[in-house]
């Protein structure tokens, strides 16, 4: 993750001030268009509408309160702007319409059974994404966090729980590259040479496959191209040119890192003897 778990200083940070003062003058506005459903609605107890408002008020605040500890993500965007369309929609009365318009238009049955499920597929289609970006990776940053616990646990419970998070967050470098590492270690601390190469060829299936989630990730091109190296020189020849294409690439996407040069080199030497 590259965002700040903090929207206002993110936004700060990489809009500057006038990017902040817009999004706090969005935030003022729904809270200035809150008050005055509020107000309107709030001595009429027997009105329904107050509860749309007051719900409206809960998921407003909710989304504020989160967005001070997360950082932005698509399905939480599109949630919020979906509330802020509620919002709008709450505005606008019947008795503000245009004096052109009939004062009663008669709605058939298909249009208004249209109009509710298109709100409903639309409200469905929130929670579906919702939970498929915020809670699985709320679940999957979960199981994967055992590495941060003074408990050890073994190596096939931690490779298990891993897997189990890349699943659930398939699109999450980070969970491919733990496993990679993991692979890493069992090839280090092994003496039979089979053992060593079928670890290494998978800890460059891992990053392989952490690399695909992000290919401009520069720390996932870098994990890559030492799995790619490893590997080469176990088992797999032919993907010590890949850890040299690699390298080229870093290079190439930035051209003043000196540690990418002096490893393309040193792996241009030994290709070459």
């Amino acid at each position: 993750m590259t965002a700040a778990h903090n929207d206002p200083i993110n936004r700060l940070a990489e809009q500057g001030f006038l990017g902040f003062s817009a999004w706090m003058a969005l935030w003022i506005s729904i809270a200035y268009g809150l008050l005055i459903l509020i107000r309107k609605l709030g001595r009429t107890h027997s009105n329904t509408a107050i509860w749309i408002v007051i719900a409206l008020t809960a998921a407003f605040a909710g989304r504020f309160a989160e967005q001070l500890f997360g950082s932005p993500t698509p399905d939480g965007t599109l949630v919020f702007w979906v509330i802020v369309g509620g919002l709008a929609a709450h505005h606008m009365k019947p008795g503000e319409q245009s004096s052109n318009v009939p004062a009663s238009v008669t709605v058939s049955p298909n249009r208004k059974y249209s109009a509710y499920a298109s709100i409903l597929i639309i409200s469905l289609g929130s929670i579906v994404l919702a939970w498929d970006r915020g809670a699985n990776y709320l679940i999957a940053n979960q199981i994967a966090s055992f590495q941060h616990r003074e408990n050890a646990i073994p190596f096939e419970g931690a490779i298990r729980r891993l897997e189990q998070a890349s699943k659930i967050a398939p699109d999450v470098p980070r969970y491919w590259n733990d496993l990679a590492i993991i692979e890493h270690g069992r090839s280090d601390s092994s003496q039979d040479a089979q053992v060593i190469a079928e670890a290494r060829s998978q800890a460059y299936e891992y990053d392989l496959k952490g690399y695909e989630a992000n290919p401009l990730e520069v720390n996932s091109i870098y994990t890559l191209a030492f799995s790619a190296w490893e590997a080469g020189n176990s088992g797999r020849p032919e993907l010590k040119q890949e850890a040299l294409r690699l390298y080229e690439r870093m290079t190439e996407i930035i051209p003043s890192d000196e540690l990418a040069k002096e490893r393309l080199q040193t792996v241009r030497d030994v290709l070459e003897h």
